[in-house]
């Protein structure tokens, strides 16, 4: 059974601390330098998923916008998962073959480079 009205609350839910928080978060998502980091953020990763599709040949396409990215390859995609889950990397499969990716906004160059590092090595026991 799941939650049934008064079994679950928020103390803090909609308070001034909270709200507080909340303003200031949207206050920087609505700064352009900061969607502009993430625009090329996002085009760094993609650029590196293609450099991977040009190495493997299961890889169909590389799509998405800004730091929501989807890779579609041919066949299961969840052992990928799981294979990449062992080396450290979290990821997902949508669909059964499109590898979903969504880093935080705040994601670095060296984390993306690791996780492409780690694609690669699991691409190469595909």
């Amino acid at each position: 059974q799941g939650f049934v009205p008064g079994t679950h609350a928020s103390t803090f839910g909609g308070g001034p601390v909270v709200s507080a928080a909340a303003l200031a978060v949207l206050d920087i998502l609505a700064q352009p330098e900061f969607l502009n980091k993430v625009t090329a953020t996002g085009e760094y990763f993609r650029e590196g998923l293609r450099q991977l599709q040009a190495r493997h040949s299961f890889i169909k396409e590389v799509r998405g916008l800004g730091l929501i990215i989807g890779v579609e390859i041919e066949g299961d995609g969840v052992p990928l998962v799981d294979a990449c889950r062992e080396k450290g990397a979290l990821i997902n499969c949508t669909q059964g073959n499109v590898l979903r990716f969504l880093p935080p906004l705040i994601v670095s160059r060296e984390e993306i480079d690791r996780l492409l590092s780690i694609l690669d090595e699991v691409f190469k026991e595909k």
